[in-house]
């Protein structure tokens, strides 16, 4: 009688080890997807605008991509399949100047990463008629450059303007730009390009501003190494006139000046916990995969100064005014501008990822900002004398993504035998 115990347990342990092992080969697997998202693009996106107003409608090409116009909010997307390319981006828009600007995608971008490459673009002045040979004075009231133009300097009648509008974004310059047209117009005689100083107290000027023109039309091409979209001729440097407040200089041609100071920058990329959009996509229980699921993304932009330029211009001068203070922070709030190419502010892109998932897989799309400090060594001349002050500025420049997949570690179930 014990014997047969034996044998039915054994014969029970084996039936259930082959139920085990029944269940184990016929449940199938759950299918695998390749990639998150069917194929590899890059993004470059930014913000328009106009003097801290966001320019809806504005147009945005980059060489060898097609043509994006910006939305209400002046933001605009060219996503890409190729990276380790340059390429120049024009922005336009009517009646204001047109600019250009260029970006890398380096080797080591991931997958659905963005640059951002952000616009400022001035309003076109209208042209003035000058009469051949008569003496006029190009200005406008709300309008920081004019130029004079002495009897006899131009041997016919010309339509003539003058706009302080950089027709370059992102180079990371710290200048001042004017566009006098019709570029390439010579003049017999010398006349005097004057730019008015940023700063409203003639207690303030900016060190030795050299002035350079615009000497070649030569350009970067798109997926070439980064070149320099415009190349400069230095002119000089302009000399500051403490009675008019404005800086002043000879020139013999009609183009694009840049007024630059003395200046010294660094920059270094921030460790950082801050996340834009991190969102988690399930498709546990189900062995097939799931595909073409859309992810709302939200990402930042611009740039902020983490500690208030007046505090920092307070402790570099202690006997400055508060009006002075006030106009030497706006001063720096428009070398910040025009080296990132908006106004202060971090704004948020909004955009749509679509993602397939394994079966029986959660994915976690994750997107971080991409934030550069840049730092500015500026010197300024107080009452005459030499002030170096440095302010440092949060930029943000990018995002890195990231796409973890996971599998939900329960089974559907066989039918057994």
């Amino acid at each position: 009688m014990k014997t047969n115990k034996i044998i039915y347990t054994f014969l029970i342990g084996s039936c259930l080890t082959s139920m085990t092992l029944s269940c184990r080969s016929d449940e199938p697997e759950p299918e695998k997807v390749t990639s998150p998202t069917e194929e590899a693009l890059y993004y470059i996106t930014g913000r328009v605008e106009s003097g801290g107003v966001a320019l809806p409608n504005a147009k945005v090409v980059a060489e060898g991509l097609p043509a994006v116009t910006t939305g209400n909010d002046g933001t605009y997307l060219i996503s890409t399949n190729s990276k380790n390319k340059t390429y120049v981006l024009t922005f336009s828009a009517t009646n204001y100047v047109t600019a250009k600007g260029q970006v890398t995608l380096p080797d080591n971008m991931a997958g659905h990463g963005a640059i951002m490459l952000n616009a400022n673009l001035g309003k076109s002045n209208p042209a003035i008629p000058v009469p051949a040979g008569a003496s006029a004075t190009i200005s406008y009231p709300t309008d920081r450059s004019s130029i004079q133009i002495p009897t006899g300097a131009t041997s016919t009648a010309q339509n003539i303007s003058i706009t302080t509008a950089s027709p370059l974004v992102g180079g990371g310059q710290v200048s001042l730009d004017v566009v006098c047209s019709p570029i390439g117009l010579k003049f017999s005689k010398p006349v005097t390009l004057n730019v008015r100083n940023i700063s409203s107290s003639s207690n303030i000027a900016v060190v030795e501003p050299m002035l350079r023109i615009e000497s070649s039309s030569t350009k970067a091409n798109a997926f070439m190494t980064k070149a320099p979209i415009y190349t400069w001729t230095d002119l000089g440097v302009m000399t500051f006139d403490p009675a008019t407040n404005t800086y002043k200089a000879p020139v013999n041609e009609l183009g694009i000046y840049m007024v630059e100071p003395k200046y010294e920058t660094s920059s270094r990329l921030l460790t950082t916990n801050q996340i834009n959009t991190q969102t988690q996509v399930s498709n546990c229980g189900n062995i097939s995969a799931l595909r073409g699921q859309t992810i709302d993304v939200k990402q930042k932009t611009g740039w902020e100064f983490p500690v208030d330029p007046e505090i920092i211009i307070q402790r570099a001068i202690p006997s400055i005014t508060p009006t002075e203070k006030t106009d030497l922070a706006n001063i720096f709030h428009s070398i910040a501008q025009k080296y990132v190419g908006t106004a202060e502010g971090v704004y948020t892109l909004n955009r749509t990822e679509t993602v397939d998932v394994s079966g029986n897989s959660i994915l976690t799309y994750t997107n971080k900002p991409r934030i550069t400090e840049g730092t500015l060594i500026f010197p300024i001349l107080y009452k005459g004398n030499r002030v170096d002050i440095t302010i440092a500025a949060n930029l943000y420049l990018g995002a890195d993504i990231t796409f973890n997949e996971v599998s939900c570690d329960n089974h559907s179930g066989g039918s057994g035998n």
